[in-house]
């Protein structure tokens, strides 16, 4: 937040709620509808997940589950939000802890695989030069792709020879290559929105490709992540404004924070509510059960 500070101290807060106020309700729309898209999508992840598990679920628990998971996920970071919610909900519907642990960890495969395939392309093709701002030994994204595209071949030879080993007494098999692509295809397509969103919400007047701000997206949303910043609050801003080496830098805040509010905050507060409606339903159905179970 002071490195954030410190980019936007020659800018008076009236330039950038002037750019805010500026911001067409058409592009607005489109975000809103794109971030309803992209969280209706993130119910693969659970779904894929359960499906190899071999449990069954209805269709409307799984989808309720990712949302109320990925919104405080995304929010307060998977420790603290999404795993928290995922153990109270999927216990509640007949999984075991393990089968549960199992499925955190299929929703870690599934995202890193995206990423990892998606940026390394990316970052290969398109790629962004890295400001000394950042202070990363690169000069361009190209080595990282390299990176990121060997680190998933070595995962995907692992899938499709089904390497395994042992963690302490617990027995960890490489998933099939099917579902190895499955996840990257479903990983991408999520990212991709993601980046959709913001891009929806980008100023007028500032030309920016949709592949290569979504090398730069990518870039902070990887630095985001790595930061453990509930909801990468500040880092993904500030790595979004010195990549694209913006000349308007308020009217990119601006969109910046109208993405958060849509993409984070709106999500969050609805799947509180939902989380809070389901859990007050489920107490009063309780001692209705004639079974009298508990």
């Amino acid at each position: 937040m002071w490195i954030l500070a410190r980019e936007l101290k020659q800018h008076a807060p009236s330039e950038i709620l002037g750019a805010f106020r500026s911001l067409p309700a058409s592009r607005v729309g489109l975000a809103l509808v794109l971030t309803a898209a992209n969280y209706t999508l993130l119910s693969g992840y659970d779904g894929l997940a359960v499906w190899y598990l071999g449990r069954k679920l209805p269709l409307r628990r799984v989808m309720l589950g990712a949302f109320i998971g990925y919104a405080l996920g995304h929010n307060l970071t998977w420790m603290l939000g999404g795993t928290t919610a995922r153990f109270r909900l999927y216990l509640k519907w007949g999984l075991s802890a393990l089968d549960v642990a199992k499925m955190l960890a299929l929703l870690g495969l599934t995202f890193w695989s995206g990423y990892c395939v998606l940026a390394g392309i990316v970052f290969l093709l398109v790629p962004l030069p890295i400001s000394e701002r950042l202070h990363l030994p690169l000069t361009n994204t190209a080595p990282l792709g390299v990176v990121l595209l060997v680190s998933w071949s070595f995962y995907l030879l692992g899938c499709l020879r089904q390497w395994a080993f042992c963690l302490g007494t617990i027995h960890v098999r490489f998933p099939p290559p099917r579902l190895a692509l499955l996840h990257v295809m479903l990983a991408s397509c999520d990212l991709m929105l993601q980046s959709a969103v913001l891009y929806a919400l980008l100023p007028e007047g500032l030309t920016f490709p949709y592949w290569r701000f979504v090398s730069a997206f990518l870039l902070a949303y990887g630095a985001a992540l790595a930061s453990h910043v509930p909801g990468g609050l500040g880092v993904l801003e500030v790595a979004i404004l010195a990549l694209t080496g913006s000349e308007r830098p308020p009217a990119l805040f601006a969109s910046l924070l109208v993405f958060r509010g849509i993409f984070y905050l709106l999500p969050l507060v609805v799947a509180s509510l939902a989380f809070a409606f389901y859990e007050w339903r489920d107490r009063h159905r309780r001692p209705c059960d004639p079974s009298g179970a508990a």
